[in-house]
Parts: structure tokens; C-alpha cells; sequence
């Protein structure tokens, strides 16, 4: 039986598809391709902006799913972490089922790389990565054609920033 706390986050999410949603059908943005718009100074010879739109959503799930693998893996590794890992894992498993309606599964699925043994450089790690994403999310929602797929990206980008200023301080050796 689900807790209360579990099902505010599955309200959360669920508000939060219901919004995206929202945004994508009132900006027009289906990420399906509804033919090839009128040429326009911005639009790339032969590609739509719907495609070039469903081109970013793949680099997005490309990034955020090595990103959830490491985290995942850092969780298992290293069970201490765990819980300051849960919400990371969380958010970026939303975001991907987000993006997932519009684009196909990425083949073969992307690993995020190599666990470092120990707490600290494994936490260090993640936070590099985590940044190195919340960057990317940031540089995909300014190429995206459609405003309401560019402000998506950026609000995953902000939220990744949000989550990642709650983890754990690193500590600092003693000289």
C-alpha cells in the first residue's frame, strides 16, 4: 500500500506530465511530425523543426539516461549514498518517461560509465556529472525550435541544479 509521501510524488509527476503536456499541445509542439513547415531563415534545408526538435529530445534521453545509470549504480556500490541519490534517480527517471513519448528508446542503452570504489570520489563524480548534464539540458533548450520543448529542457536543466545543490558538502582532507 502506497505511503502518503508516495503518492505525492506520483501526484507530482502526474501534475507535472499533465503541465508539460499542457504546454506542448498549446504551443502546438506535438514532436510528431505534422509535415514540413513553410522555409524560413531557421529552418534547415530538407529537416523540420519538428525534427530537429526530436533530434534534441534524443541527445536529452541519451544524457539523462547515463546519467540515471550512474546514479543508480553509485546508489548500489555505495548504499550510504543512497539516500541522498534517491532523488536524483527520481527526477531523472521522470524526465525521461517525459521525453520517452516522442522519442524511441536509445539502442543500445547508455551505461554512465565506471563507479569510482570509494564514497567520496563517487559522490564527487556524480556531481561533476549531474552539472555536466544540468549543461547540457541548458545548451539543448536554447538550440530547441519549439518554445514549449525549450522551456522543458530548461526547467530539467534547473531542477537537476536544485537537486544537485542538496546533496551531501564534500568534505576536505585534512592537509
Amino acid at each position: 500500500m502506497p505511503t502518503g509521501s508516495d503518492s505525492r510524488r506520483d501526484l507530482r509527476i502526474t501534475r507535472r506530465a499533465t503541465v508539460v503536456a499542457g504546454l506542448l499541445a498549446a504551443g502546438g509542439c506535438t514532436l510528431q511530425d505534422s509535415g514540413t513547415p513553410p522555409p524560413t531563415a531557421t529552418t534547415t534545408p530538407g529537416r523540420s523543426d519538428t525534427d530537429l526538435d526530436l533530434d534534441l529530445v534524443g541527445e536529452a534521453r541519451t544524457a539523462l539516461l547515463e546519467m540515471l545509470d550512474l546514479a543508480r549504480r553509485t546508489s548500489l556500490l555505495h548504499v550510504g549514498l543512497a539516500p541522498a541519490l534517491t532523488p536524483l534517480v527520481d527526477l531523472h527517471t521522470a524526465h525521461d518517461a517525459l521525453l520517452a513519448e516522442s522519442s524511441p528508446d536509445p539502442s543500445p542503452a547508455p551505461t554512465g560509465g565506471t563507479v569510482a570504489p570509494r564514497s567520496r570520489p563517487a559522490l564527487a563524480l556524480v556531481r561533476r556529472r549531474e552539472a555536466a548534464l544540468q549543461a547540457e539540458l541548458a545548451a539543448l533548450a536554447g538550440r530547441a525550435r519549439s518554445g514549449p520543448l525549450a522551456r522543458l529542457l530548461a526547467s530539467m536543466s534547473a531542477a537537476v541544479a536544485q537537486h544537485v545543490a542538496r546533496l551531501p558538502a564534500e568534505r576536505k582532507e585534512a592537509a
